[in-house]
């Protein structure tokens, strides 16, 4: 385990069994001290479905720029880079995405490009993208029921 992950987590769920004080659970696991912790490790909380890494994977083109030294006013008016706040934010990982181009992604903590994480609403919002552009494309009638296209859902 890497020397930033290892701090990240300090003495949580260390030991057989860990301490009372150092156990994530179902009741502590989005709080502040437990969260970063308990969202790369979802499988040993929650009954998860793994999301596997495709059998032919997409060969993302890059077009690199180091976003890390750029600077914006902080909540508090000072300057900022955004490294700088992406760590102060307790952050995992963070990837910008130009014209289709892996522009600059950014990893701490828990995250890393081969560490599962959970992803909140991150899927909510890539579901709407892609709905978007499957009406667009005229593939997905919006006047239709979602049971019309995952039968499984039908009546829940």
């Amino acid at each position: 385990m890497s020397e930033r992950v290892e701090s990240a987590i300090g003495t949580l769920m260390k030991g057989v069994p860990p301490l009372p004080d150092d156990q994530v659970t179902l009741a502590n696991w989005r709080e502040p001290r437990f969260a970063r912790w308990s969202f790369s490790h979802m499988r040993q909380l929650l009954p998860t479905s793994p999301i596997t890494a495709s059998s032919c994977p997409f060969d993302l083109t890059e077009a690199r720029q180091d976003l890390g030294s750029m600077r914006f006013a902080g909540a508090d008016g000072g300057d900022l880079r955004l490294d700088t706040f992406l760590r102060r934010s307790q952050t995992d990982c963070f990837a910008v995405m130009h014209n289709g181009k892996l522009v600059y992604d950014w990893f701490d903590g828990f995250g890393a490009p081969d560490r599962p994480h959970i992803l909140f609403s991150v899927s909510k919002s890539l579901t709407a993208l892609v709905v978007g552009v499957l009406v667009e494309q005229g593939v997905l009638d919006v006047k239709r029921t979602i049971s019309t296209y995952v039968p499984e859902v039908a009546g829940s």
